[in-house]
């Protein structure tokens, strides 16, 4: 079945109404970015049929880089490069930002074409004589084959605010008043401005990795959320400020510490987010918003 007329036209408009974001290939010269420009439309044009999607996003990425979109006339030039410019290309940006985001940029286009071992081959290729950084590969598992084996410092975990005050709320506020009425004390539940001024939330699992990446103060304005993390069970910690009481709560366990104690199994899934190096900046929208990732 043909593809609706609108949705073409859609298609058509969607680079000047969702653009990506400025390259970090737009502060050189024009030399230089026209030069970068011919390499990707090498990638593109060297590894099969070239798609409409590649096309599209390559004249994205001319736009983002400040150039001229002109998708033709970079097909053409990477049709003209010989063994000379691709010796010079390399020895001069060997080991450095530009040859890293050539990686990623390439690997994205390719996703976007005909599936073949020459892509595979040619982008190990790229990856071995630029001598790319190893988190280069770690992007492009994450973002774009979905694959979280390869994590460092640019990955995080975190909790939903309002998941884990509702978690919090909808299990405790009945045990809490009922622990309150037994021990004579006065029940006032913490709002959740309240429960977030006054508690510090931790983490404690045998999982390592969960615990060495959990970050509940995390800011997540600009990081890209790629799925939720259920290797592991684990305890959420509360800790009153003012040293008051402690609440636990996760899978499998609900507990205050001065003597009551309810089973409880948590809902409150951590999310797994990634931080953007400042050289693929041009993305960071891009991967936010699946239709245009797909």
């Amino acid at each position: 079945m043909s593809q609706h007329k609108l949705l073409q036209l859609i298609d058509q408009v969607k680079p000047n109404l969702q653009p990506l974001n400025t390259h970090y290939m737009a502060q050189f010269s024009v030399a230089e970015r026209q030069d970068y420009a011919t390499m990707l439309a090498a990638v593109i044009t060297g590894t099969g049929t070239v798609t409409e999607a590649q096309s599209r996003l390559f004249g994205m990425l001319l736009t983002a880089m400040e150039l001229e979109n002109e998708v033709a006339n970079y097909y053409q030039l990477a049709q003209e490069l010989n063994s000379g410019f691709i010796e010079r290309y390399v020895l001069e940006n060997k080991r450095t930002n530009k040859a890293n985001v050539l990686l990623f940029d390439s690997s994205i286009l390719c996703y976007l074409g005909s599936q073949s071992d020459n892509q595979s081959t040619l982008l190990n290729s790229i990856n071995s004589l630029f001598g790319v950084d190893d988190y280069v590969l770690m992007f492009c598992n994450v973002l774009i084959h979905n694959d979280l084996s390869y994590v460092n410092e640019y990955v995080c975990l975190t909790l939903d605010k309002d998941e884990l005050y509702d978690d919090y709320f909808n299990v405790k506020n009945e045990d809490y008043k009922e622990y309150c009425n037994r021990k004579g004390r006065s029940y006032e539940f913490p709002s959740k401005e309240q429960f977030f001024n006054n508690y510090n939330i931790d983490i404690k699992s045998e999982d390592c990795y969960l615990t060495e990446k959990f970050n509940q103060s995390l800011n997540i304005d600009n990081l890209i959320f790629v799925g939720d993390y259920n290797e592991s069970s684990y305890y959420l910690i509360a800790k009153d400020k003012q040293n008051h009481s402690r609440f636990f709560w996760g899978i499998g366990m609900f507990n205050i510490i001065d003597g009551f104690t309810v089973q409880y199994k948590s809902n409150v899934t951590p999310k797994i987010y990634i931080d953007f190096k400042n050289e693929f900046s041009a993305w960071s929208e891009f991967f936010k918003d699946l239709e245009v990732k797909k």
